[in-house]
């Protein structure tokens, strides 16, 4: 049975569902569809070949559900320190490096400085944009995910507009911030993933291959490449494909397995009290928003035990990328058998390589040659432009985008 309307990610119970702020919700992620189907067609796809369809009217079918997902830590830190991972540890603790849908804010233990908690996000800012419309709401929100003293001076700009980049936002991670970690973003790699990709003869299966052809996402990001690549992979067999409703971002599992006591000992109860579920659906299959924190009952040697006293795979939890590596992230993908014959396009972008930084990819156009070693090592580095007011503050720019 197809929805009427969006649901709330999550499926969470913020407002009512016959509220103007659902019809606002389903208004925002409706456009964001037509946005992504207008844009193949701008892009020379015939209209009865365009595989993609909006969720709430979906063609006629057995829907089967895709789960799509992939590792939490930033992998473009990785690919620039791959021989300096205390580095890529380090800078991914910066916010608008966390450019994996996932994004996380650290509380420490004020007397020894340890980790006592990390909160993880997956939240789509244009969500809470929808939110804000309400600003008894957003307060009474924030409130309750951030600290029972936030005021609405504090996520209000001077205009009256709602500042994502808000001081509780920044150290308790509601939602996401990234430049590039929204939800616009994930739909539009969803269509463009629906076009195939020929090499000669020869259609592109690979997904580094296909998303360096197709030049949509970042190439070096776990994210991008995987969910071009799953989508293209069931319009490649003949299928209808889309994002099942609520349409999100979602955090899906976490290691368990690689957290141990201070003396080694595994920790058997490790989801069940440490790994916190905030916001997201009953079943824990669709995950907005969690935590991990020792439980209070936890002693050692007569004080309380912190996070920071644990290890993971061995090594004491001193970044919280050292637990984004096994969270898991991801989104569903609804697939529909009996799609329309995919067109199938030449490749309009390509991959370079610097030596310096072998495991960067930095796409160019097809026609363009790659640039020297020098121009490239430059591109690479990350630089932080500074805005006071806007979602682009502390934005990352990186040339490994077009």
């Amino acid at each position: 049975m197809s929805h009427k309307t969006f649901n709330p990610p999550g499926n969470v119970n913020d407002f009512d569902e016959k509220s103007n702020l659902a019809k606002s919700w389903d208004s925002a992620v409706a456009e964001l569809f037509q946005n992504s189907i207008d844009s193949l067609k701008e892009g020379g796809i015939d209209e009865n070949k365009i595989s993609i369809f909006d969720p709430r009217s979906p063609p006629s079918g057995q829907s089967s559900i895709a789960p799509v997902t992939w590792r939490g830590f930033p992998n473009i830190l990785l690919a620039i320190h791959a021989n300096d991972q205390q580095q890529a540890l380090v800078e991914a603790e910066e916010r608008q490096n966390q450019d994996e849908y996932l994004e996380w804010a650290i509380k420490r233990d004020e007397t020894t400085g340890k980790i006592k908690e990390i909160i993880f996000t997956c939240e789509s800012p244009e969500y809470w944009e929808i939110l804000s419309k309400d600003r008894d709401l957003l307060l009474k929100l924030y409130r309750n995910f951030a600290d029972p003293n936030v005021e609405i001076s504090d996520l209000i700009l001077s205009d009256v507009t709602y500042n994502p980049l808000n001081k509780w936002n920044l150290s308790s991670a509601i939602h996401l911030i990234q430049t590039n970690n929204t939800l616009g973003a994930e739909i539009q790699l969803a269509a463009d993933g629906t076009i195939l990709r020929k090499k000669g003869d020869n259609v592109i299966s690979n997904a580094n291959e296909l998303i360096c052809c197709a030049g949509f996402g970042v190439p070096n990001r776990n994210s991008d490449p995987i969910i071009g690549s799953r989508i293209n992979s069931a319009v490649r067999n003949g299928n209808w494909v889309s994002l099942r409703d609520p349409v999100g971002l979602y955090i899906i599992d976490i290691n368990a397995s690689q957290f141990q006591k201070p003396d080694g000992s595994p920790i058997p109860d490790f989801k069940e009290r440490y790994w916190n579920v905030i916001r997201g659906d009953r079943d824990g299959s669709m995950i907005l928003r969690a935590s991990i924190k020792v439980p209070d009952d936890e002693i050692i040697d007569g004080d309380h035990l912190l996070l920071g006293d644990l290890l993971i795979n061995g090594e004491p939890i001193k970044f919280g990328g050292q637990v984004a590596t096994f969270v898991t992230v991801g989104l569903y993908a609804s697939v529909i058998p009996g799609g329309p014959n995919p067109s199938h396009l030449p490749c309009t972008t390509k991959c370079c390589i610097d030596p310096s930084f072998p495991n960067v990819q930095n796409p160019r156009l097809i026609n363009q040659p790659c640039p020297d070693a020098t121009a490239l090592r430059t591109e690479v580095t990350m630089t932080t432009e500074l805005k006071d007011t806007s979602i682009n503050k502390k934005r990352i720019t990186r040339a490994m985008r077009l």
